[in-house]
């Protein structure tokens, strides 16, 4: 079994993609090592489509910043961007 990571990341038009893609390119990075998910109001479709078949994405409501529905473990790493 990987260590998790959960990457939580929002992005579009008018706060910018920036974050999304230095977050995609972490991901492709870490996606050997670790069993990595998604967590993103909206994610952007480019980042959507490079992600591999078997990483999980969780859709968030702008409202519902809470993470504890998807138990995380303390073992988990959360990375913020």
């Amino acid at each position: 079994m990987l260590p998790r990571v959960a990457i939580r990341v929002d992005a579009n038009a008018t706060i910018g993609y920036g974050h999304a893609t230095r977050c995609l390119a972490l991901y492709e990075m870490l996606s050997p090592e670790f069993d990595i998910s998604f967590i993103s109001k909206n994610l952007p479709k480019f980042i959507a489509d490079a992600l591999g078949e078997d990483t999980a994405v969780y859709e968030r409501e702008a409202h519902d910043e809470s993470l504890q529905d998807l138990l995380l473990s303390q073992m988990d790493i959360v990375v913020l961007d």
